[in-house]
């Protein structure tokens, strides 16, 4: 809209700057009406044609729209620049809420990531179905991180993020610190690449190879855990596989056992903790149409 109006002045101004230069140059050589007209017309083209062109520069418009401004210093953050290099879909999805926070809300460019984060979070743990073992547990302690926060914050809240639920937004700004944040944003990144990479089959196959018994078994032991420290009901719907669906309990009890289990799977040889912490975390996300037709790591 702002380069609307300016093309639209651009004209008459031009047409005072030629006409100014006109008159001037008048005073010391009288002109006829045919020399007026035609000294006229020239100058306000070439002053149209420069204060066109120097409207369309990329300095100009960085300093005009606000919009372009904005863009420069998104494609800038190492974030948001990954995901728009190796995930046309996630990047425009995080690109209209990025946008919306920062043009429209007037956010920070730090506290419009920080209360994106959920939706980063999503998108992490899709992700985590092609990323290599060390993005992996990276990312499975991270969460972990990320639920301690929560519950020192809010229990309630840290409830409400291992159900995937919404946050407050003043919980986001006031339960991650700035480097917690960034902590979170770096192990982002690790998976990005990795799926990446993952999904291109360029990944070396993960050694050593665990068998699916191996894995129930350490399922079978975390849950006997789980249920001494909680409860049997509470370790039962932990180890189902759609544990988003956990119904309404006591929330601390709930932010606790999550973070028991994985901190317990981290526990495990690296072999097995990362098959347990991404069917845990990668069971839990929402699908994408962008990676519609791959098949996950096992």
């Amino acid at each position: 809209m702002m380069s609307f109006w300016l093309d639209l002045l651009l004209m008459p101004a031009a047409g005072s700057i030629a006409g100014i230069v006109i008159w001037a140059l008048s005073r010391r050589h009288p002109f006829n009406d045919h020399e007026l007209l035609a000294g006229f017309s020239s100058l306000l083209l070439v002053f149209t044609l420069i204060g066109w062109g120097t409207s369309q520069s990329h300095f100009a418009r960085r300093h005009i729209d606000p919009r372009v401004r904005i863009q420069d210093e998104l494609d800038a953050h190492p974030l948001y620049a990954t995901i728009k290099r190796l995930a046309p879909n996630d990047y425009k999805q995080l690109h209209d809420v990025l946008m919306h926070r920062l043009l429209i809300e007037g956010q920070t460019m730090e506290e419009a990531f920080r209360q994106t984060r959920p939706l980063l979070t999503q998108q992490g743990n899709y992700r985590l179905g092609w990323a290599d073992r060390s993005s992996t547990l990276a990312w499975a302690q991270v969460t972990v991180d990320s639920f301690k926060a929560l519950q020192s914050y809010d229990p309630a809240e840290c409830y409400r993020a291992t159900k995937g639920q919404p946050l407050a937004p003043q919980t986001l700004s006031a339960a991650f610190s700035t480097e917690a944040n960034q902590m979170f944003q770096q192990a982002l990144i690790d998976v990005y690449v990795s799926a990446d990479q993952g999904l291109r089959n360029e990944l070396p196959p993960e050694t050593p190879r665990i068998e699916l018994t191996e894995i129930q078994k350490e399922y079978r032991l975390i849950r006997e855990e789980l249920a001494q420290q909680f409860g049997d009901q509470v370790a039962r719907q932990l180890l189902r596989s759609d544990p988003m669906q956990l119904p309404i309990t006591e929330a601390p009890i709930v932010c606790a056992a999550n973070i028991a289990q994985l901190e317990a799977f981290l526990e495990r040889p690296p072999a097995i903790a990362v098959r347990l912490a991404r069917g845990t975390l990668y069971t839990n996300a929402p699908r994408s149409e962008a990676l519609h037709g791959n098949k996950p790591l096992q």
